[in-house]
């Protein structure tokens, strides 16, 4: 009889340029790597099309190359049968619409249902009746899963509030930005690095995609152009992610409001340049509507920027004091909140003093070791 715990692990949304999901699964596989528990090993599946980063390497951790025609089908049908090919014993997913038979950790960074609504809105046909399927198997898996880990206490009171999870089902673990993540120290690098986004005389960084209102980027784009005739110089506001200023009337508007020169749209980030484009930032603003955890905001803090974000969902819970919360709706809120950082010096070394002291509460090695210990506690009543 086998010793070791085998875990399956959902690995096919890991990319070399991934979003949120990709980052933390492959963190999650380095914090394994460089502290491996006895008697646990990961078998993890990964797309053989993709184009992956460089994955963490261990003796109990083994890379199963998987064809995935369709993300809806593997959910549904290949995960199942992959699963009873290797033998799992339990299994760690971040997929909210598993169909498996076997006991799983499901990681849940937000509830879907506002991305079910912004889908309805924004989407192609494919991702709607992903959404559609997603939603029949939703409870059930909700439902079935062993244990879920919530990235917030703001998720797990969603859970428990709009899908009555027990509450003794659910533990708050939350995700941690990259060792990557790290302040700039060179004024020198810094200049080069804003020179590359054509902001020589500084910027504020924002997050945003084509397709997903939450980001809320059309009130920043208003709210930074009331901020403009206060501002002690020409700073620009970078917006990374989009590459269609059609989307929302995005190009419309800043035909409107004279920015095509004070608003850089960088297109797609990769990984490669995601690092620095916080560290040439003079703070980094998070206006969204909605946030399971604030994967940008965490990340921000750890190259020590001042954080301006909204006061709503999760961002006040992982933020605390080292932000300075606006109006997510009123872009007057939010303007003056832009005036008061970038115009003010001090204000802007006091707030990333607290950045780095509040990113200080989350960190892979304990993210991983939460996560290992739930695993763990199962072992038992798999093997």
């Amino acid at each position: 009889m086998r010793q070791n715990l085998r875990v399956g692990v959902d690995g096919t949304l890991i990319r070399k340029h991934g979003k949120g999901v990709s980052r933390f699964l492959v963190s999650f596989l380095k914090g394994f790597a460089l502290n491996p528990p006895s008697g646990i090993e990961l078998r993890v599946f990964v797309t053989k099309t993709a184009e992956l980063p460089q994955m963490p390497k261990h003796s109990q951790i083994r890379y199963i190359t998987v064809n995935v025609i369709k993300q809806i089908a593997w959910d549904l049908w290949g995960f199942k049968q992959q699963l009873k090919a290797i033998g799992a014993d339990f299994v760690f997913t971040l997929n909210d619409c598993v169909n498996i038979n076997h006991k799983y950790l499901l990681y849940y960074f937000e509830i879907p249902d506002y991305r079910f609504a912004s889908n309805r809105i924004n989407a192609g046909w494919y991702q709607k009746i992903s959404d559609q399927i997603t939603k029949c198997f939703l409870k059930r898996t909700l439902m079935r899963a062993s244990h879920i880990a919530a990235s917030s206490f703001f998720t797990r009171d969603d859970l428990l509030e709009k899908y009555t999870v027990p509450e003794e089902k659910i533990s708050v673990i939350y995700p941690a930005p990259d060792i990557l993540f790290i302040p700039c120290n060179s004024p020198k690098y810094k200049q080069q690095i804003r020179k590359k986004y054509r902001s020589e005389d500084g910027y504020l960084l924002h997050f945003s995609s084509n397709n997903d209102p939450r980001d809320n980027t059309g009130t920043l784009m208003k709210a930074f152009s009331l901020s403009l005739s206060l501002m002690p110089h020409n700073c620009k506001l970078v917006v990374c992610g989009v590459d269609r200023l059609r989307s929302f009337g995005w190009g419309e508007t800043l035909h409107k409001l004279g920015l095509a020169d004070k608003i850089i749209f960088t297109g797609f980030i990769s990984n490669k340049d995601l690092c620095e484009v916080y560290q040439g930032a003079d703070a980094y603003i998070d206006t969204s509507l909605y946030e399971g955890f604030g994967f940008q905001v965490v990340e921000a803090m750890a190259c020590g920027l001042p954080i301006i974000c909204s006061c709503t969902s999760s961002l006040p819970e992982v933020a605390k004091d080292a932000a300075i919360f606006v109006d997510q709706n009123n872009k007057q809120s939010i303007a003056d909140a832009i005036v008061s950082v970038i115009g003010d010096r001090d204000k802007r070394r006091e707030l990333s003093e607290k950045s780095l002291q509040q990113v200080k509460k989350f960190s892979w090695e304990r993210t991983t070791r939460e996560i290992v210990a739930l695993l763990e506690s199962f072992s038992k009543d798999v093997l």
